[in-house]
Parts: C-alpha cells; sequence; structure tokens
C-alpha cells in the first residue's frame, strides 16, 4: 500500500509535526511500529465510541436550536 492511499484527505493542523508523532507513537510502544498502529487503532475506536455516547447524551431540543443569539 502506498503512502497516497493511507493519507487522509484533509491535511493535518499546521501547528502539528506528524513525522515526530509517529516517531514518538512508535518509541512509546518500544519501536514496534505494527504496536503502536494497533495502539492508536484501539484508542480511535474508543474514542469513537464515546462521541456516539456524548452525542445520545445531547438533548434533542438543545441540538436543534443551537447556541443562544448574544443579545
Amino acid at each position: 500500500m502506498s503512502n497516497a492511499a493511507v493519507r487522509s484527505s484533509s491535511p493535518p493542523p499546521a501547528d502539528i509535526d506528524v513525522g515526530a508523532s509517529i516517531d514518538a507513537a512508535a518509541q512509546a510502544c518500544g519501536g514496534d511500529v505494527r504496536a503502536a498502529v494497533w495502539e492508536l487503532l484501539i484508542r480511535n475506536a474508543w474514542l469513537e465510541g464515546e462521541v456516539e455516547r456524548l452525542n445520545g447524551a445531547v438533548s434533542y431540543g438543545y441540538a436543534r436550536r443551537g447556541l443562544p443569539a448574544h443579545r
């Protein structure tokens, strides 16, 4: 799989050094890149679950109205 195939469609924020983040993730897993990817996938799945849970906790009326306008 090429690098182009795994890149997301939107670039990361300018203040994030992606290369350093990749190196840090691999280092946190003892240099095992496969273990780093595994950890990131597990954590991403957990975060997606949290988003689902929190979306369910927001009341429909509040979500429909949005934030009140400043007066």
